[in-house]
Formats: structure tokens, C-alpha cells, sequence
């Protein structure tokens, strides 16, 4: 699979070694998944991910997230306690946010997005939204 996991390691002044401890892999297993020889688990793929302080789509560009998975790992209730933190949160953190994290925005109403069509939680925004449309 491609990655572009040595691009963001020398971007960030890691070696295979931190990085597999971060990770909690060997170096080994970071080389495998540099050189293609092996394809990391979603879990994995994110943990890598994250110790480079990147998204996980700029690391494993060819990734094909399963939400499916996703929605395995957490109840409904999960889903809309989280939804709700989100939609009282996502204000301040786009006022918050630079010009440059614009794709971090994205990815994080996406999420929110896909939260709320799994728990079906309806945000106070669709909701006033809703209001105004009847």
C-alpha cells in the first residue's frame, strides 16, 4: 500500500525505532509498512498517523476507511453524547482555527456528520434549520 510515512517522519525528525515505540510496533514493522511489504490495521494506520501528527488520508493516501467499523465501536448512546460535545464545541474550535487547518475542519465536520446520521441526533443547528423550512 502507499503510504507516506517516511516523508512525514523526516518531516518531523523521526526515526523507524521512535516511531514503532510511539506506535507500539518494532522498527521492523515500520519498515514493512514503508516499503509496502506489509499493510498496517485501521488502528495502527491511525496510531501512525497520529505520532506523526498528520491525517490518516496524508499518511495512507489509498486508505479506504470502513465506517462500518467504526459504527461497531460505539453505541448509539456513545454516538450522541459525543454528537452533542461536538455540536457545542464545533463553534468555537472553527472560530479557533487557522486558514490553514481548513482540511482539519472538513475532516472533523465530517465525522460529526457521519455521528449524527449513526445516532440520529439532530443538532441544534438542523434543528433551527428544520424550524425555519416548516
Amino acid at each position: 500500500m502507499k503510504n507516506n510515512i517516511a516523508e512525514y517522519m523526516a518531516y518531523r525528525g523521526m526515526t523507524q525505532t521512535e516511531l514503532g515505540k510511539k506506535v507500539g510496533v518494532t522498527q521492523q514493522q515500520i519498515s514493512g509498512y514503508i516499503n509496502g511489504v506489509r499493510t498496517p490495521k485501521y488502528d495502527k494506520a491511525l496510531k501512525i498517523a497520529n505520532a506523526l501528527h498528520a491525517k490518516l488520508h496524508d499518511v495512507f493516501p489509498d486508505y479506504e476507511v470502513v465506517e462500518e467499523s467504526a459504527k461497531n465501536t460505539l453505541t448509539k448512546e456513545e454516538a450522541t453524547a459525543i454528537a452533542k460535545f461536538i455540536d457545542t464545541s464545533l463553534v468555537n474550535v472553527i472560530r479557533s482555527v487557522d486558514v490553514c487547518d481548513m482540511g482539519f475542519v472538513c475532516d472533523l465536520i465530517h465525522g460529526y456528520e457521519k455521528l449524527c446520521e449513526f445516532s440520529g441526533y439532530v443538532s441544534v443547528t438542523n434543528a433551527s434549520e428544520k424550524n425555519d423550512e416548516a
